[in-house]
């Protein structure tokens, strides 16, 4: 990966009810935009796999072995939900779909419309809800470990309901690393023990405020 410049990528953008979100747009300026919602709870810093320049240097990306940015042929635009991060969080209840105009307001600042637009989990939901409400403003809608909801639903294995209540009562470290092991295949684990810890590690450097 060649090091790119995070200077002047910072994006303060106003949600239509006045929530300041904070965005960073990355690549080269007049290449395909590419808008990516992040899922529950999650920082726009989940995205340093596709995007490595949001690790924290790139000595940390390059020692796990991703090196290869969507920025590198895009301008990519990721933010900090409302209530996530360094996003400010609004008075009262939030929905999916005034999230879904979050997105489009970042889209619009961050990158001009129209853009392609990816979501990731509860992302993905606020994908749907874009092009549902503003279809003129996407591209390419490219949705990842989501669902629409409904009677469809394929809800979580229990496993991972009792990980995320915690039933056994583990200390920070051991629920951290349960967690982390969910979103990978006992392979993965294994061979890439390293890019495991290293999630579990963030997340604990990084909880959620419950509050928010």
């Amino acid at each position: 990966m060649t090091p790119r410049s995070r200077e002047d990528a910072a994006v303060i953008v106003t949600a239509p009810d006045g929530c300041h979100l904070e965005a960073e747009a990355l690549g080269p300026p007049g290449a395909p935009p590419v808008l990516l919602v992040a899922g529950l709870g999650a920082t726009r810093h989940g995205w340093r796999w596709q995007v490595p320049e949001l690790f924290a240097s790139p000595g940390e990306a390059a020692a796990l072995g991703f090196c290869d940015s969507l920025a590198g042929d895009l301008r990519v635009a990721v933010f900090d939900n409302r209530g996530v991060g360094r996003s400010a969080r609004a008075a009262g209840p939030r929905s999916i779909a005034q999230m879904g105009d979050d997105a489009v307001a970042v889209g619009e600042a961050a990158l001009g419309a129209p853009f392609h637009l990816v979501g990731v989990s509860m992302g993905g939901m606020v994908a749907l809800e874009v092009v549902l409400r503003h279809p003129s403003e996407v591209t390419t809608l490219t949705l990842l470990c989501t669902s629409a909801g409904g009677t469809a639903l394929t809800p979580p294995r229990q496993e991972v309901l009792d990980a995320w209540a915690n039933v056994n009562g583990l200390d920070e470290k051991a629920l951290g690393w349960e967690n982390a092991v969910l979103g990978y295949s006992d392979r993965f684990v294994t061979e890439r023990r390293d890019v495991v810890e290293h999630c579990m590690e963030f997340d604990l450097a990084h909880p959620v405020d419950r509050d928010r």
